[in-house]
């Protein structure tokens, strides 16, 4: 009898993994809201609570001085790879549209 294919070694490794998960899911009760909050309220892993013009031309892949035609054209790629009815995410499809927005306009009215 092999020690891998043990039931002694196997009851030990459904315990094992039994008490870990029930501590991964008490830590993530008391502080998983506090760790996803900060997490996505952080541009370094997110979106900005208020996309700026920097975001903006960073989430279209463009620079800041870029010419409106080339926006335009950035805008509606990108729309095509990601819009929601082709199976993207809303939330980018937003964030791609607001990004457009305040490139053309310097104003963020989603917000």
């Amino acid at each position: 009898m092999s020690l891998g294919k043990s039931p002694i070694m196997m009851a030990v490794g459904a315990v094992g993994a039994l008490i870990g998960s029930r501590i991964l899911v008490s830590t993530l009760m008391d502080h998983g809201p506090k760790l996803l909050t900060k997490a996505f309220n952080s541009s370094r892993y997110g979106f900005d609570s208020k996309m700026n013009k920097s975001e903006a031309s960073k989430i279209l892949g463009v620079s800041l001085s870029a010419s409106q035609d080339v926006i335009k054209k950035r805008h509606r790629r990108l729309m095509y790879l990601n819009h929601p009815d082709r199976g993207g995410s809303l939330l980018i499809s937003t964030k791609i549209n607001e990004a457009k927005e305040i490139l053309f306009t310097g104003k963020n009215t989603q917000n």
